[in-house]
């Protein structure tokens, strides 16, 4: 028997290499490793280039993120689209 190392249930399987009980765990880990990879060493090394990057963006496409924005809100506020 094994361990998952994502919920700690105990596992058997036919595979020494296995190291979660389920698909779900494994994808549920590796989105936690993602996401301290971004935190962690991506965005503080990269972090001018990003904030340039999203300035930029804004400046191009004001009239994309206001609408995205507005369909948002209106959808969260009013629960539909227009």
């Amino acid at each position: 028997m094994k361990i998952c190392k994502e919920c700690g249930k105990e596992f058997s399987t036919r595979d020494d290499r296995v190291k979660y009980c389920s698909a779900d765990c494994r994808l549920n880990h590796d989105k936690k490793r993602r996401a301290e990879y971004l935190h962690n060493s991506y965005y503080p090394a990269n972090k001018e280039k990003i904030i340039e990057r999203n300035r930029k963006y804004y400046a191009e496409n004001k009239e994309k993120v206001a609408e995205r924005q507005r369909k948002y809100y209106l959808k969260k506020i009013w629960g539909d689209e227009d």
